[in-house]
């Protein structure tokens, strides 16, 4: 799960994936430098919003 800020968690979508067997990792880009796992290390990809969404006027 790729999580932008902090305060905007996973909610649903972790007990959705404790409750099927999955491990989840939450990667924030701002502490990784914006390196994250490869595709062949990964399953599925989540990525989550943040406040930095389009606003159209």
């Amino acid at each position: 799960m790729l999580q932008h800020t902090p305060n905007e968690g996973p909610g649903a979508i972790k007990a959705w994936s404790q409750a099927h067997g999955h491990q989840m990792y939450v990667y924030h880009p701002y502490q990784f430098n914006g390196v994250l796992p490869s595709a062949a290390e990964t399953d599925l990809l989540i990525i989550l919003g943040g406040p930095m969404s389009l606003t159209m006027t």
